[in-house]
């Protein structure tokens, strides 16, 4: 039999109207204030910081997972792109198959 894989939603902190999870987020401490998030809501979480939503992910064995190159793929897109047309390849400009990265 197939097991079934169940896809689980990201918790997210309760949040406000237009600024989302902007007062979550202690501007004399954001760093310990989002320890404080992910302690309470796990190793990922999503954010909505006025209409845009950032995904963070805290801990050793999540980010040593989500680290793993041999799993992920890093591609070049938007802007970019466009920079990439003058600047070459890069840190930031090149895609995952090529040499300098």
């Amino acid at each position: 039999m197939v097991k079934e894989k169940t896809v689980k939603s990201i918790p997210t902190p309760p949040k406000t109207p237009i600024v989302g999870n902007m007062l979550n987020v202690d501007t004399g401490a954001p760093l310990q204030s989002l320890m404080e998030i992910g302690r309470d809501l796990g190793p990922i979480f999503k954010l909505d910081m006025m209409g845009k939503p950032l995904i963070m992910a805290w801990g050793h064995e999540i980010v040593d997972e989500l680290c793993n190159e041999e799993r992920f793929d890093k591609a070049v897109r938007g802007a970019l792109r466009k920079v990439r047309a003058i600047a070459g390849d890069g840190l930031f400009t090149a895609d995952t198959q090529q040499e300098n990265w």
